[in-house]
């Protein structure tokens, strides 16, 4: 009987283990998770730490209690796998425990990338990655005043108007020129910036966090400081790759896979946050459809993963943003713009390669399969 190690339990590792039980009914499949909560949506853990009541949602844990054990899948929470033995075939936890496998599934996930010295030492300092960081923060807020937010990509801005929302005074401090300059053009980004600073929450752009002090004092570059009661650092993310390396996989910026998400090693695949598989953006979407190949090949299947352009989405401020695809400033493009709304398509030789939509919902999937099938220009336009 195949034995299935999984490490890791948040998108990628538990779709990867659904898929590995849709392909084998017979196979041993063990989650071990450092979590200590049972698998989670991580998407929702910028809006927990506004309303706690989110945990009650039916969707905010990926399966039930039951589910595991009704699918005969092992999930043992808490635990730390500190090394793996390629030779031998198994892992070890922190107790002391061995693992054997004859398939090894990296879904590690990533780490906080915080390039400020000291600054996650100090108890007024987080950054979430877990439900526990979550809830540090949730209970924290609660007892403040001010916050600011280092980062004002997707999750920083979606951290920023939960504070808001418990009546804190936020600030939102990101080092490029605008907000979300990955996922908006100028224009786009100076209509976002209006629809934030009219809920009360002050941004300051092209500047850098030096430090932050004791006392609360955030040091920017240039001499400017100030006080506040909570910083939370959304910057950036790493991919965690040291069991990896301990264990002498090829590795880069992330584990280095290929098309089937098989490591340097053919029996040990990595997936989600952990795996490199070209030049990827960290989303669920992608890290659910790569699970999903390294389980099934992991229990004897063979499919490969399709790269797509997958939407990043922002739900905050009372709008909702889609970003899709190119938005470069070197492309074509067609606009249609109101007080209210933003609408822009772009365009690369008369093909349909970016969208970008801030409050026009129903025009999300039009957009969507424009980018996808590269839809002519002349036929695009006519969307909005």
């Amino acid at each position: 009987m195949t034995k299935i190690v999984i490490i890791g339990s948040a998108a990628a590792g538990i779709n990867a283990a659904k898929a590995a039980r849709k392909t084998n009914s017979e196979c041993s499949i063990t989650i071990v998770s450092k979590d200590k909560d049972r698998p989670y949506y991580r998407p929702y853990l910028t809006e927990f730490i506004g309303d706690k009541s989110v945990e009650n949602k039916s969707n905010f844990y990926l399966n039930s209690q039951n589910w595991y054990s009704d699918n005969n899948i092992e999930l043992k929470l808490g635990t730390i796998i500190t090394s793996i033995d390629r030779s031998k075939k198994t892992v070890t936890d922190n107790s002391g425990s061995k693992y054997k496998y004859d398939k090894l599934i990296l879904a590690t996930g990533a780490i906080p990338f915080v390039p400020i010295k000291d600054a996650l030492e100090k108890d007024f300092v987080f950054a979430v990655r877990t439900l526990e960081d979550a809830k540090k923060v949730e209970q924290f807020s609660a007892q403040i005043k001010t916050a600011t937010v280092i980062g004002g990509g997707l999750l920083g801005l979606e951290a920023a108007w939960s504070l808001a929302l418990r009546k804190l005074e936020v600030t939102v401090i990101e080092l490029a020129d605008r907000l979300l300059p990955i996922q908006l053009d100028n224009q786009g980004s100076t209509f976002l910036s209006k629809i934030i600073a009219s809920k009360g929450i002050n941004i300051v752009t092209s500047t850098m966090t030096e430090s932050v002090e004791n006392e609360g004092i955030v040091k920017l570059k240039g001499g400017k400081e100030f006080k506040t009661d909570m910083v939370l650092a959304c910057i950036g993310i790493r991919a965690e790759i040291t069991l990896a390396k301990v264990a002498e996989l090829e590795t880069d910026r992330g584990i280095i896979v290929n098309e089937k998400m098989q490591t340097t090693d053919p029996d040990i695949f990595a997936c989600g946050d952990a795996a490199q598989f070209g030049r990827g953006v960290p989303l669920w979407m992608p890290a659910l459809k790569q699970g999903g190949v390294a389980g099934t090949n992991a229990a004897g299947g063979d499919i490969s993963f399709v790269k797509d352009d997958y939407p990043a989405a922002l739900n905050a401020f009372g709008i909702r943003l889609i970003s899709v695809g190119s938005t470069s400033k070197e492309l074509s493009t067609y606009s249609k713009t109101d007080e209210q709304s933003y609408r822009k398509l772009f365009f690369k030789d008369g093909k349909t390669v970016g969208g970008i939509l801030i409050n026009d919902s129903a025009n999300t999937m039009k957009v969507l399969n424009a980018v996808k099938n590269n839809e002519d220009e002349q036929t695009a336009r006519k969307i909005f």
